[in-house]
């Protein structure tokens, strides 16, 4: 049962995390023409920024658990999850706010009357809107291998004998499943931002 625990309970929470899309580029602005509005520009930098801080501050840390599991410490494991979840919380509050600055953008890109600047813009949203797909998906999943753990620790907490739900490997197959497919985006996402930049003759700032 220890050794199940470790691979199931302890690994499984501590590889999973937000992939989001991560580029190249960190900002756009316009050269010298009129294929995209300067709305459009600044709402793709909006969303850049968004997405930037979600991967810079989705991270859970769950250092200690291990150790915590291992002396029996269910309080303090308890703690460090339930600190999780609360990161889980903030990071599935973000993403809504990007995923509602992704729709304006999108709109923005429909207005693109340059048709080969409009192609591409609207490339970006697709691919975008996947990654804001995906990452809802693995967040659910997140939070239900967290509340899962939380249940666990709190009965083992009460001197019960606990054991992990059936599901527990198979949720945590999953979330690595997700972020293999949003991993997938991340070079897709690069050729259409470089698509995009080449078409819409913008000028772009290298991280």
């Amino acid at each position: 049962m220890k050794k199940f625990l470790k691979i199931s309970l302890i690994i499984i929470l501590v590889v999973i995390g937000v992939f989001l899309i991560i580029s190249g580029i960190s900002k756009i602005s316009k050269a010298a023409n009129e294929k995209v509005s300067n709305a459009f520009i600044t709402q793709f930098n909006k969303v850049s920024n968004l997405a930037e801080d979600i991967v810079k501050t989705s991270a859970l840390d769950l250092s200690g658990l291990a150790e915590k599991e291992a002396a029996k410490d269910f309080s303090g494991a308890l703690s460090i999850v339930q600190q999780a979840m609360n990161k889980n919380s903030e990071t599935t509050e973000k993403l809504k706010n990007l995923t509602s600055e992704t729709i304006d953008f999108k709109k923005l890109a429909q207005k693109i009357s340059d048709e080969a600047a409009q192609k591409s813009a609207l490339a970006v949203t697709i691919i975008i809107e996947k990654n804001n797909e995906l990452s809802a998906e693995y967040l659910a999943i997140q939070k239900q291998i967290l509340e899962k753990a939380i249940a666990y620790y709190q009965s083992s907490q009460q001197g019960a004998k606990a054991s992990l739900p059936a599901d527990f490997v198979s949720l945590g197959q999953k979330a690595q499943q997700i972020s293999a497919e949003l991993q997938k985006l991340t070079p897709l996402y690069a050729e259409a931002l470089k698509n995009l930049v080449r078409d819409a003759e913008l000028n772009a700032v290298k991280k």
